[in-house]
């Protein structure tokens, strides 16, 4: 990746159908809290959901994948279309950094081989101990 100048550029994917209530408390709640530890961040937000555009790993700093309400063990075509760009983000090894959120984390647990699905007792941390290939 060619050093990306400051300030801290950062992709935020809002895993949410854009325009609804949930969509814009997300995007707000991302500004609000950049606005505390890093102001001077510009944050890009990109819609899986309905948008084909995902952000070009080699153009940030960071990539975040946002909570969301949506099923991370479904195969609907944005989530398959989503995964296959975590694995691609993953294997291009090009400096970005994935972070998930909820939703998010359990989607980058699912790309690199790990099993999601519901849980009835309550929330469960657990470890990838397998390796993955893509």
């Amino acid at each position: 990746m060619d050093p990306i100048s400051p300030p801290l550029h950062v992709a935020i994917i809002n895993n949410n159908p854009p325009g609804t209530e949930f969509w814009h408390d997300i995007k707000q709640w991302f500004i609000s809290s950049f606005n505390v530890v890093c102001a001077e961040a510009q944050l890009f937000f990109f819609d899986p959901v309905e948008g084909a555009i995902l952000p070009d790993p080699a153009k940030f700093h960071l990539i975040i994948l946002s909570g969301g309400k949506a099923d991370a063990s479904a195969s609907d075509p944005w989530i398959i279309r989503e995964m296959e760009y975590v694995q691609k983000v993953v294997k291009s090894a090009l400096g970005a950094k994935l972070m998930g959120i909820c939703w998010g984390h359990q989607l980058i647990h699912r790309a690199l081989g790990g099993d999601v699905g519901p849980v009835s007792d309550g929330p469960v941390v657990s470890s990838m101990t397998k390796s993955f290939a893509f």
